[in-house]
């Protein structure tokens, strides 16, 4: 039992699943750890730096996590010029992943959920830049 139980409250990290009675624990990928971790940032400068800390592995990127990211980049940061320039880096890094996002998206997301994603992409900058940039 404690052993589920470590591996259950670590699930960020973990994957425990249960078959017939006999836990099986697996090790998430890093694309599902950093969605993991997007999805739970505080601010824009946290999340910009997991972005920018991941290299190639953005591309990996789960479709369900890209929405959640983008959000993420939105929320209110640090004025110092170092950060903003960070964020504006994260936002490309991700938008240079998304294709490769979309097409794993097109099998399993939802209109729904590709319709959150498209509004996610509103506040990218793609409408003239972003607003805390441009405030600058």
């Amino acid at each position: 039992d404690d052993f589920q139980m470590y591996f259950e409250g670590h699930f960020e990290t973990w994957e425990v699943r249960k078959n017939e009675g006999i836990a099986a624990v697996r090790l998430r990928s890093i694309d599902e750890r950093l969605g993991f971790a997007l999805e739970r940032v505080k601010g824009a400068d946290e999340a910009a730096a997991l972005i920018t800390s991941t290299g190639e592995d953005i591309k990996k990127l789960p479709w369900k996590y890209a929405a959640a990211s983008f959000e993420a980049l939105r929320k209110p940061g640090d004025s110092d010029i170092s950060a903003l320039v960070q964020r504006v880096e994260a936002t490309r890094r991700l938008l240079g992943a998304l294709g490769n996002v979309l097409a794993k998206a097109h099998e399993e997301a939802s209109l729904a959920d590709l319709g959150k994603l498209a509004e996610a992409l509103r506040g990218t900058g793609a409408d003239g830049g972003a607003p805390d940039i441009i405030q600058q």
